[in-house]
């Protein structure tokens, strides 16, 4: 096989595997919008299960043979073109993928689903108590998450590569740090004003109807095609949009 070849291949594997991912998506999108609150049981057994045959798709062994053979070739030489671009994201998500086992990512998406649908009545209830054993299940699972991955620094940094690829705690502490030291003082002298600075700003009304106008011209104007997507109404965040 040529190295062309192999690079056509991987990039169908790739492609197949974000659309069946999408699918999890909907289900995950779908739950926060139109689910009756008692479907939340049998969509954590669907998200489960999807997330699992996503899991199975990113860890395809194929992925190995077909990135070794492209790797080891020209067609990757200059780290800036497309395909080396391509090859070289598909392989970090490939090996972080398989270092997790199944039964960890199906647990992942089922509890989430249930903890979601637990979070939004907790809220609506003011109710932390209840929502509490949940965050300590998600704690749970993300260190195990981390754990599975891998870390060196701190394990938080295990679960920031999926975010932030390549950034550290020992890179955003300081970081956070110098925001602080400037933010502070800046606040402190906004309240310190005569008359003081407006702070209705958190106990303000804005009308969902409002948002969701406003939202959409943002969308539109950063060439979000309406047609192909839509804008829906969610617990959090307020608005959620689907669409390729």
């Amino acid at each position: 096989m040529t190295p062309e070849d192999a690079y056509a291949e991987v990039v169908r594997l790739s492609r197949d595997e974000s659309v069946l991912s999408s699918c999890y998506e909907l289900l995950q999108w779908d739950a926060e919008i139109y689910m009756p609150r008692d479907g939340v049981a049998h969509r954590s057994d669907q998200m489960g299960l999807v997330a699992g045959l996503v899991h199975d798709r990113a860890t395809n062994p194929r992925y190995e043979e077909l990135l070794s053979t492209i790797e080891a070739s020209s067609l990757v030489s200059d780290p800036e073109t497309p395909a080396a671009v391509n090859v070289r994201e598909i392989r970090r998500d490939f090996d972080r993928e398989r270092r997790k086992p199944r039964r960890l990512v199906e647990e992942w998406a089922s509890v989430t689903a249930l903890a979601s649908q637990a979070w939004a009545e907790a809220r609506t209830n003011d109710d932390f108590k209840a929502f509490a054993p949940w965050i300590e299940r998600i704690f749970a699972l993300a260190r195990e998450k981390a754990d599975a991955v891998g870390w060196v620094g701190e394990r938080y940094d295990g679960l920031l590569e999926d975010f932030e690829p390549g950034m550290t705690t020992d890179q955003i502490v300081p970081m956070f740090a110098k925001l602080e030291a400037d933010l502070v003082p800046l606040v402190a002298s906004l309240r310190e004003q005569s008359p003081p600075a407006a702070d209705d700003v958190l106990t303000r009304e804005f009308p969902v109807e409002g948002q969701r106008v406003f939202d959409e011209a943002v969308a539109t104007a950063i060439g979000f095609n309406m047609e192909s997507g839509r804008l829906d109404i969610a617990q959090h965040p307020f608005c959620t949009m689907i669409g390729p």
